[in-house]
Order: C-alpha cells, then sequence, then structure tokens
C-alpha cells in the first residue's frame, strides 16, 4: 500500500515537470528565419514564419510582416515572403501571428544587412592596360566600364593615372556604360616615369566602394641629342667695340642617330638665325651689318632648340659678347683741378687746361663747372693726337658767388661710341670775411646790478677788426632794449666805437635778469656775430625793520600793548602798505616809508586777552610796491605766562576698596621773572559714594572700605588761573575692584603621609578689596571614617584608610567656586615594633647676594613645612632689599633682615638680596599685594604702590634671538596653544616671588596643562591641574607666559572588536571620543559618515578591518561579511529548469525503486 502511494506521489511529480517543460521551450522558439542569413542591400532576402505556436497546439492563420520601410505584407499566404532590403546596417523585421482560437503573438528580429558589392565590368578604352609613351605625348587616355544593374544607387568613381585623375557619378547598367577621360593636356605634363592606371571609388552608404589598378603607365624620355661645338669666333667668349663686331658664327655637330630633324638658332643678343637641321656638322653665321648696331653692352651667345615630338630640346649659353665703348682718357694740365679758398667777391678768373686721348677719332661735349656755374665746348679730337683743350670762368662770374662749398668738375657725356667721363678736381671754398671784436669795455659791457629805476646809462666800447674795408649794422641790448648803429671800419684800423642805452629807458625796466648783448647781422660779405657780454640784475630795495618790540604778560591782562616800528634806510623812498598780526591775528594795518620812519603806535588789550599761554612772535608783512619787495619779518616778541596743561599719572588706574592709589600731576606752565606762574594743583574725587573715600594734598587716593561706586573720577585743578580762560583742569578715572577671590594654592601641593599620621596644610588665599580669606577644608577621595581635617587644615589619615591617594580640598567661603588642592599619598603605616618611617626631606640652599652676608642659617635637607630660622647682614655701603625663594615656600616678611622661611615640598634655594644704598629702589616701599589686569590674569606678591600690571599678547624677543621664545613658538606652532600673555608692570616695582594665576576657561577645569615661562630667555614649565578655570604657579619673574594643553591618549568606546554582516546589510557605529577619522577596506564596504555616526553597507563576501583613529589612539574592527541567499545568481530560468530535470530523475529513481520492493516482497 506504502509502495503504491509513493507511485502516485512520484507519477505526479513527473506530470507536474511535463506541464513545465513546453513553457521553456516556448520561450526558446524565435518565430521566424531567413535566407540568406547575411543579406546584402539590393539582395533578395526569403522569410518563412511558423505553422503552428510553439506547443503546437494551435495553427497560425494568418501572417502580417513589417519591413524596415514600414510596408507591410500580410495575408492568409503570407507564410513565406522576399524583401529587398535598400539600408546597409541593422534592419529590424516584425512578424505578427495569429491562431486558430483568435489568439495573437510578434516575433521581432534586428537583421544586419551588408552594403551592396557592385561588379566593375570593364570593357574598353585606351587607358585600361598596360601601355608605353613619350613625354609630352601621352594623348587622351580613357576607360569604359558597367556597373550591375541591381545597384541601389549612383556612387562617385575616379579614373586616375598617376596625379592625374578625373572623378565623377557612376550609374547602374540600366543607363549605359560610364565613361571616364584622362586629357592630353594634363597626361602630357607627366614626367617620365611609371604611373599606375587606377579606378577607384569611396562607395555610400548602401554600396561598398572599390579600388581597381588596371595596368601601369610607362611614360619614357624623349632623344637627347648631345651637341658637339667645333668651332667657330662666335662660339665662346669675346669683346669688341660697339660698330666693330663684325661676322660671328659657330661650327656644331648633332649625333647621326637623331630621329627627327629639328630647328636650331644661333644668336647674339637679340641678333639670331635659324635653321631646320637633321644631323651631321653644320655652321651657323651672324652677319656684321646686324652686329655692329649693337649698343655696348654684354650679349649671352647661345645656341638652342625647341625640340618637338621625338627629340628634347636643349639651350646652350656657349659664351658672352662684351660691347663696349671706347674709353677717353683726360689728362688735366694745370692746378685748377685742386682746392682752392677765395672770399667772398674776391674769386677771380679760373681756367682749367687738359689733353683727350681716344683710340678712334670723334668729338663730344665737355663741361667744366664750379657749382652751378658751367662752361660747355664741343671738343673735337683724332686718334691718340694729344690735343690740349682749355675752358674757365671770368672773375665777374665767380665773384658773384655766395659764400659756401662749391664743387670744381669736368665731365661729359661721350656719345654712342665714346665712354663718357665725371671728374670732380676739387672743392671751392668761398668764404665771408671775418670780424673780430675786441677791447670791450663800460658799464654795460659786462655783469651789473642795479635796483629798479635807478640803472643810469649804460654803455660798451669796443673795437672791429677786419682784412677788408666795409661797414655793417652793430647793435648793443639789454633785454629788449637796444640801440643799433652803422658802424664803418677799415682793414684793421683798431678804431674805437661806442654805443649808450640811456637810464631814461633803462630805468623803466622791471625787476629781473636781462642779457647784456652785442651783435651784427653782418652783411653779404662781412661774417656777423652776436656776443653775450653778461647778465644786468634789476631788483626792488628791500625794506628792513627793527626787530625791537618785547614784552611779557598774564593771561588775560587787559592792558594795550604799545609798538614801535622802525624802518631802516635800506628800502626805497616811498609810501608801502603794511600788517601787524600775532597768532594770524590782525593787530592793525596802515602805511609807512619804506625809508627811515619810525611811527609809534598802540594796540588795544583786548586783541590778547584769550591768548593761552604761550611766546608769540610780533609779525609783521608789507606789500611788494613799484621800487621796494614785500617782506615778512618778525619785529617783536610777546610772552602770555600762564598754565598750558596739566596732566596725571597714572593715567588709568584701577584700585581695591580699602586700598590706597598715589597720583601725581605734571602741570606745564609758560613763566618768566616778570610773571612768574606756580605750577602746584588742587586734588578731588568724585563719584564716590562713601565719605571715606577721599584724595589728600599730596594726590594720595584712599578709597574706602565701605566704596560701592565702580567707578571714580580723580580731578587736578591748577592753582594758577588764566585770567579769562580760568583755571586748567585734567581728569582721570579709576575703577574700584569689587570684593573678590581670586584664587587659592594649598601647600604643600603634593605630599606623602602614612596611616595613622598627621600633615598640617596652610592655605594662600588671593583677593581683592577685602573679601573674606576664610576657607572651608575637606578631604576628598577617603575611605575611612577616621580620615578628616579640621579648619585649621591639619589632617589626620584614619591608621585604616585603603585610599592610595586622596585630595585636600580648600574651599573659599566668600565665593565656593574658587578652591585649591593638594594630593596625599597615603603609605601603610609600620608595625608597632618597626621605627616610623621617616618623612620625606628636600634640600635647601641658603645664600647671601652681592652686598652682604648670611648670619643665621644652615643649608641641609628639610622636610616639608619646616620652619628655618635667617638672618642677614648687608655690607657698608649697601642695603638690604628683601628675601627669594628659586622653587616655592614662604616668608613670615621677605622684606626683613631677621625672618622665617616655611620649606617647601621641593629642593629650593633661598637668597639674601642687597642693593648699593642711595639707588632709585630705597625708598620704595613693599606690600604684599595682588594686581589683576583686564584678561583676568592675577599675581600676587611683594609690589611698590601705584603697581599697575599690564598683559600683552606677544612675544618680546624675535625669532631666532631667544630660546626660551623660541620654544614656546615651536608649541604653538603644533596647535597646543591655550593662551599666551606677555606680563609686565605699567608701573611701579616688585620683588621677590610671584604666584601667577592665569584664566584659561571653564572648560579646561580639573585637566592637566603646562605652563612655559620665558625667564631671561630661559625658558621655565610648571605642570599644574587646572582649578576654576585658572592655571597657577609660582615664579621669579614678569615676563612671557604660555599655557599649553597636555596631550593626554583617548580612549576610544562604543565600539565591537568583531562583527558580522550578511551581503546587503548595513551597521552603524558612533564612537566616543567624536570628531574622528574612520578608514576601511572599500571594495568590500561602503562607507557613509553622517555626524559622528558611520554607516557601512556590506557589498560582497570576505574580510575587511575597519578603523578608526582619534587623539592619535587607533581601534580596528575585523568585519566578516557572508554571503547571503538572495547575492546568489539569478539565471532563475536555468535553475529552474535544472530543478525540473533533477525531481524528474528524482521521481523516476523513486519508482524504480518502489517496483523493485515490490517484486521483492511477491518473490519473497
Amino acid at each position: 500500500m506504502n509502495g503504491m502511494r509513493k507511485i502516485r506521489l512520484i507519477t505526479r511529480i513527473a506530470l507536474f515537470v511535463l506541464m513545465l517543460l513546453p513553457m521553456t521551450a516556448f520561450a526558446e522558439d524565435e518565430g521566424f528565419t531567413w535566407e540568406p542569413q547575411n543579406p546584402r542591400v539590393g539582395e533578395r532576402v526569403t522569410f518563412t514564419g511558423p505553422d503552428t505556436d510553439s506547443f503546437h497546439s494551435q495553427s497560425v492563420t494568418r501572417w502580417t510582416w513589417t519591413w524596415p520601410d514600414n510596408t507591410k505584407t500580410e495575408g492568409i499566404n503570407t507564410k513565406v515572403s522576399d524583401y529587398t532590403f535598400t539600408t546597409a546596417g541593422k534592419n529590424t523585421v516584425t512578424l505578427n501571428v495569429q491562431y486558430d482560437d483568435g489568439r495573437e503573438n510578434a516575433f521581432s528580429h534586428d537583421i544586419i544587412v551588408s552594403k551592396y558589392q557592385p561588379k566593375v565590368d570593364i570593357t574598353s578604352g585606351n587607358g585600361i592596360a598596360d601601355f608605353t609613351a613619350k613625354v609630352g605625348d601621352v594623348g587622351d587616355r580613357n576607360v569604359i566600364f558597367y556597373l550591375p544593374r541591381g545597384m541601389p544607387k549612383s556612387i562617385q568613381a575616379t579614373y586616375s593615372i598617376g596625379q592625374v585623375s578625373v572623378t565623377g557619378e557612376c550609374y547602374s547598367s540600366t543607363f549605359g556604360g560610364n565613361d571616364f577621360l584622362c586629357g592630353a593636356a594634363r597626361l602630357n605634363s607627366l614626367p617620365a616615369g611609371d604611373y599606375p592606371i587606377k579606378l577607384s571609388s569611396p562607395g555610400s552608404d548602401q554600396v561598398e566602394g572599390f579600388d581597381l589598378t588596371l595596368g601601369t603607365a610607362h611614360i619614357e624620355e624623349k632623344y637627347q641629342p648631345k651637341v658637339d661645338i667645333i668651332g667657330g669666333d662666335g662660339s665662346a667668349d669675346f669683346t669688341a667695340k660697339v660698330g666693330d663686331v663684325g661676322n660671328r658664327d659657330v661650327d656644331f655637330r648633332l649625333p647621326p642617330d637623331i630621329p627627327k630633324s629639328i630647328e636650331v638658332t644661333y644668336s647674339i643678343g637679340q641678333v639670331r638665325v635659324t635653321d631646320n637641321i637633321s644631323f651631321g656638322q653644320y655652321k651657323q653665321t651672324l652677319d656684321s651689318a646686324d652686329l655692329n648696331n649693337l649698343p655696348a653692352g654684354d650679349y649671352p651667345i647661345k645656341l638652342s632648340s625647341p625640340g618637338n615630338d621625338q627629340v628634347e630640346g636643349f639651350d646652350l649659353t656657349l659664351g658672352t659678347a662684351h660691347i663696349e665703348k671706347y674709353q677717353l682718357k683726360v689728362d688735366i694740365r694745370n692746378n685748377s683741378d685742386k682746392d682752392f679758398t677765395a672770399k667772398v667777391g674776391d674769386v677771380g678768373d679760373r681756367i682749367v687746361f687738359y689733353n683727350l686721348r681716344c683710340e678712334k677719332m670723334d668729338g663730344v661735349e665737355v663741361t667744366y663747372s664750379i657749382g652751378s656755374l658751367t662752361s660747355i665746348h664741343w671738343m673735337a679730337f683724332d686718334v691718340n693726337d694729344g690735343r690740349l683743350f682749355y675752358q674757365g670762368f671770368l672773375e665777374t662770374d665767380l665773384n658773384n658767388l655766395s659764400a659756401g662749398d662749391y664743387p670744381i668738375k669736368l665731365s661729359s657725356p661721350g656719345n654712342e661710341r665714346i665712354e663718357g667721363f665725371d671728374l670732380t678736381l676739387g672743392t671751392a671754398h668761398i668764404e665771408k670775411y671775418q670780424l673780430k671784436v675786441v677791447a670791450i669795455s663800460g658799464n654795460g659791457g659786462k655783469d651789473f646790478t642795479a635796483k629798479v629805476g635807478n640803472v643810469g646809462d649804460r654803455h660798451v666800447i669796443y673795437s672791429l677788426l677786419c682784412e677788408k674795408e666795409d661797414s655793417v649794422e652793430v647793435t648793443h641790448s639789454i633785454g629788449s632794449l637796444a640801440f643799433t648803429w652803422q658802424v664803418n671800419f677799415g682793414v684793421k684800423d683798431g678804431k674805437k666805437f661806442t654805443q649808450y642805452l640811456s637810464a631814461a629807458d633803462l630805468n623803466s625796466l622791471p625787476a629781473g635778469d636781462y642779457p647784456i648783448k652785442l651783435s651784427s647781422p653782418g652783411n653779404e660779405r662781412i661774417e656777423g656775430f652776436d656776443l653775450t657780454l653778461g647778465t644786468a640784475h634789476i631788483e626792488k630795495y628791500k625794506p628792513v625793520f627793527a626787530d625791537n618790540n618785547h614784552s611779557a604778560r598774564y593771561a588775560g591782562d587787559s592792558a594795550d600793548l604799545q609798538l614801535m616800528l622802525i624802518s631802516g634806510k635800506e628800502g626805497y623812498p616811498e609810501t608801502i602798505s603794511y600788517t601787524v598780526t600775532i597768532s594770524d591775528k590782525v593787530l592793525m594795518s596802515g602805511q609807512i616809508n619804506a625809508y627811515d620812519d619810525t611811527p609809534t603806535f598802540s594796540v588795544g588789550g583786548l586783541n590778547f586777552m584769550n591768548l593761552i599761554p604761550g611766546i608769540y612772535d610780533i609779525k609783521l608783512k608789507s606789500e611788494e610796491s613799484e621800487h621796494n619787495q614785500s617782506v615778512q619779518t618778525r619785529i617783536g616778541t610777546l610772552t602770555v605766562a600762564g598754565v598750558t596743561g596739566v596732566e596725571i599719572m597714572p593715567s588709568a588706574s584701577i584700585v581695591e576698596k580699602g586700598g590706597t592709589l598715589q597720583f601725581d600731576a605734571d602741570v606745564k606752565n609758560v613763566s618768566t621773572s616778570d610773571c612768574p606762574v606756580e605750577d602746584t594743583v588742587i586734588w578731588a574725587v568724585s563719584g564716590n559714594h562713601s565719605s571715606k573715600t577721599v584724595i589728600d594734598a599730596m594726590g594720595r587716593l584712599s578709597v574706602g572700605a565701605d566704596e560701592s561706586a565702580d567707578t571714580l573720577t580723580i580731578q587736578a585743578e591748577s592753582v594758577h588761573e588764566n585770567g579769562l580762560l580760568g583755571k586748567v583742569k585734567a581728569s582721570t578715572s579709576v575703577t574700584v575692584l569689587p570684593p573678590a577671590v581670586t584664587g587659592l594654592t594649598v601647600s604643600p601641593a603634593s605630599v606623602t603621609v602614612s596611616q595613622g599620621k598627621q600633615h598640617q596644610f596652610r592655605v594662600s588665599v588671593a583677593v581683592v578689596s577685602g573679601a573674606d580669606n576664610r576657607v572651608q577644608w575637606t578631604v576628598e577621595g577617603s575611605r575611612s571614617a577616621k580620615t578628616k581635617i579640621d579648619t585649621a587644615g591639619l589632617m589626620t589619615v584614619g591608621p585604616d584608610e585603603s585610599a592610595d591617594v586622596l585630595t585636600i580640598r580648600a574651599t573659599s567661603m566668600f565665593d565656593t567656586k574658587q578652591s585649591g588642592t593638594a594630593q596625599v599619598k597615603v603609605t601603610k603605616s609600620q608595625p608597632a615594633n618597626a621605627d616610623p618611617a621617616p618623612d620625606p626631606v628636600y634640600s635647601l640652599t641658603i645664600q647671601a647676594g652681592a652686598g652682604g652676608t648670611i648670619i643665621t642659617g644652615t643649608n641641609g635637607s628639610y622636610p616639608a613645612e619646616s620652619p628655618v630660622s635667617l638672618q642677614a647682614q648687608a655690607d657698608a655701603g649697601y642695603e638690604f632689599a628683601g628675601w627669594s625663594s628659586s622653587n616655592g615656600g614662604r616668608f613670615t616678611n621677605s622684606g626683613s633682615l631677621s625672618t622665617t622661611f616655611t620649606m617647601p615640598a621641593q629642593a629650593t634655594v633661598v637668597t639674601a638680596v642687597f642693593q648699593k644704598k642711595n639707588s632709585v629702589s630705597h625708598a620704595l616701599d613693599y606690600t604684599d599685594q595682588t594686581l589683576t589686569d583686564p584678561s583676568g590674569v592675577r599675581v600676587s606678591g611683594l609690589f611698590t604702590d601705584g603697581a599697575v600690571l599690564e598683559a600683552g599678547d606677544k612675544l618680546p624677543h624675535l625669532e631666532g634671538d631667544c630660546d626660551g621664545c623660541d620654544g614656546i613658538r615651536e608649541r604653538q606652532k603644533k596647535g597646543e596653544l591655550i593662551i599666551l600673555f606677555d606680563l609686565s608692570l605699567k608701573s611701579g616695582k616688585y620683588k621677590g616671588e610671584l604666584q601667577v594665576e592665569i584664566p584659561v576657561g571653564e572648560t579646561y577645569s580639573g585637566q592637566t596643562v603646562e605652563i612655559l615661562h620665558c625667564h631671561e630667555k630661559v625658558l621655565e614649565s610648571r605642570t599644574v591641574t587646572v582649578q576654576n578655570g585658572m592655571a597657577a604657579g609660582t615664579f621669579s619673574s614678569l615676563s612671557p607666559y604660555a599655557v599649553f594643553k597636555v596631550q593626554a591618549s583617548a580612549e576610544v568606546t562604543g565600539l565591537p572588536e568583531s562583527y558580522t554582516l550578511m551581503t546587503g546589510e548595513t551597521v552603524s557605529w558612533t564612537p566616543v571620543p567624536a570628531g574622528g577619522v574612520w578608514s576601511c577596506d572599500s571594495d568590500l564596504l561602503e562607507m557613509t559618515a553622517s555626524g559622528d555616526t558611520c554607516t557601512f553597507k556590506a557589498l560582497k563576501k570576505g574580510t575587511a578591518a575597519i578603523t578608526y583613529t582619534v587623539d592619535d589612539a587607533a581601534f580596528t574592527i575585523t568585519l566578516t561579511v557572508h554571503s547571503s541567499a538572495a547575492s546568489q545568481p539569478n539565471a532563475l530560468s536555468s535553475v529552474w529548469l535544472w530543478a525540473l530535470l533533477a525531481a524528474g530523475l528524482l521521481g523516476c529513481t523513486a519508482l524504480v525503486t518502489v517496483k523493485r520492493n515490490s517484486g521483492k516482497k511477491r518473490n519473497g
């Protein structure tokens, strides 16, 4: 029974598989077929559609074909249809079919169609195969060809022989043959050589191109005749005279194998003869009748032929015929061919004698010239007869030449037979006579200075020397004033001449500098001259006024001022206008005689009452007049006594409530023995709310402890009163600091205490304006109820204390945000019978500076908080300045010779400081103060009264000058700087150690920072814990302070060490601390960051390392990616097919097994 059930189950599975198999077969049905499979354009293609559907259950009743040109073939008998493609490339054919049951189906195929490949049929033409022709005798060549009738469209084709080609449109044989021709005009120009004969086409979008080589054109050279020149008096270079060339001939021979007679031309220049010559020796002659007519020149002697269709031409140059004129030789027989110099009007007669020699009897024109003067004569001569000729000019012509340089020439143009000549014999220098001006004197013949209107007569005396008697105009001038006179002179007679310029004219010249000149234009015979004898300086008078009015008065004085104007005797005696001013204010205006006048005036005191104290110049300015210059000069001074200003020092400051501040006033004044000015002030304070806030007569401000005002105004008013201007005042503001606790320092800062032991802690509270300095002590980190600290700072460690480290905190009762801490390291107590562990000790060195000695105090090792008695003594001439410690600790009174020092928990050096008596600081009084700056910096220590803290933001030493500042810069470049201050005192002094507190912000509270301090170009360092936003430490000086971060290794949390994902899955992490950098294997993972969260998506199987780095700390996650089901190959059809086949095989196997089992039972 069970076997039958299995058989039925297997049978059902097999039937299910059989039902699915047709589905896979249908999916693989291509629909229709075609032949040929790879058609070309123009080729008929047969398409065959299906008879039934893929299941072969329904017959096709109608076939509809849609062709690439969107035409259709449809019907009940169109299963097989033909189509001819007209376009190359991808063509889509679609078949729609209808079945018996009314269903429809569509099949589509993209058919790749090749271009049409035409068959070229060459039929005829004289250029379709190899041929041979001579250069220049190729003639027309053509080809006639046919293209198939089925070619879908015309194409471009090219027929070429070498570089000669013709291109045209070609058509199918439907339209007849195609005839292409290359013309003789172009083919005959081809040089000798072998050229391919080609027929080609690039084809088109539908027709395949072709490139056919039909043959080779052999173009041969023509016959090259060798011409053999035998002789002749015209076959090489020769020289002959014009008209005497004679007959000229050439003998030559042509080769006996020349294929055809040719024309040959023999020529000399334009004279030529041409004959038709076949072969053998030949002579050609040029007649003298023609050659004797050639003018002078060089002519080529040539033998040439143009050749013909069989014989190459030639063009031979046999030589050159030099035809030249006869030469004339000129021989100058006297000295007229030399340069000469003469004066204008005294040139005289000039003649040239010469011979002419020539090899031919003839005659020519000869020209003799001097400048533009010419003498032309016809000169006939025989053959080398040496006849003497002469030509010349009379003085009547030459004496009319003006001054200049003229060429002396003898020339001839020659004629057609005789060569001309052009000789320059020399130069005629015609020049004027020179005038020499000598013995110049007179008061108008050199530099002089005179006043306007008082120049007077001016004259010049001179002599004229010349080699010729004559007369010229001579002009004597001063500026634009001139006098001209016609002067007659003899030959170097030395006669003196005098010319005058009158005072009437010269006195009218305005002020200025004028050239003094003596000049003459000369004439046509005499050279002129232009002499500058000097300069006439004409200037105005300069009045002089005495500086004699000097007086002093107090500011606001209304008394009149008496002035006396004294003009000297330097001015021109005429009335001039003047103005008297003081401090640009006009006191009076009027007129005065510029020459010797002494008027007295009284100026009203109202002009001076509003003048502020000072020394003023009394100035006089005169106006320019006809004869006098404008002058501006001081005629006296007026001293106005009084106070000019008051300056309060310091100009701005801060003060604590209950504190004092010393002010000083600098009274600036103008004072004389006649008008003394008091330089004292009256002090006043305003803006105060407390009656105890006062300022005394010496400028010392005392602020009441109950003062509630934030700002006070200090005023200093001069005792002296400046008349109407009143007293001079100055004021400054003082900021009253509110009560505040600025910092607490617990000492020792660290200490080791055993279980059951006690230790005394002390606290230094920095307060401002009398704030309460009481503190509350607490112990933090204790695990024992017996560990405690009392109100005086005495800590007891419980005997059962198990904590390793305790924190002692002193919190201000005035401001609970302010506190200081110390660290206590707890050690185990010793057994009862054991010796107690000694407290740690630290080295102390006590020394005296120059000028003193130590009386009391021993060098050695001391526990922290141990008191050490100190006493010092000053040497003669020195006095004690104070105690200092190099590394912390406390003095009961650092300013006393005898004091007690409390040992710090670290080694230190204590120094007694001395200074010479009568030094600047001997009178200074140092008191414990805490100074603050608006930036929030606080410095506590011993300061003089009036000390003011100032904080800058720059390093004082240039880069490279200071190792300390350079060290700070290096840390700053690394980005570790929190804040930087250059601390100094704006006023006052300090001594001893200083507690420096630097604000870094609450964000750094509880963090460890490093304070770097540049002390005398050496870098000091303190590592401290920030409390209440302040980094504090003890230092020995004021100078640059920089606070830097102390980098701690970051601990990364919030990340796993390993993780597993399937492909396609994602995971997100947000690590702590944030702000780091992620890195991963991007080939396996896709990483996306959003804020502080980073998301990873698995892309493919594998193992990737993900690293997160922050603050130099790195954390690595190992991420493993596995393949998911969705990521397997998705060829579903293949999977299902194999699954069905496997199921069928499984079913068959099961059926066989069951049958075997059932058989066993039956046979069993």
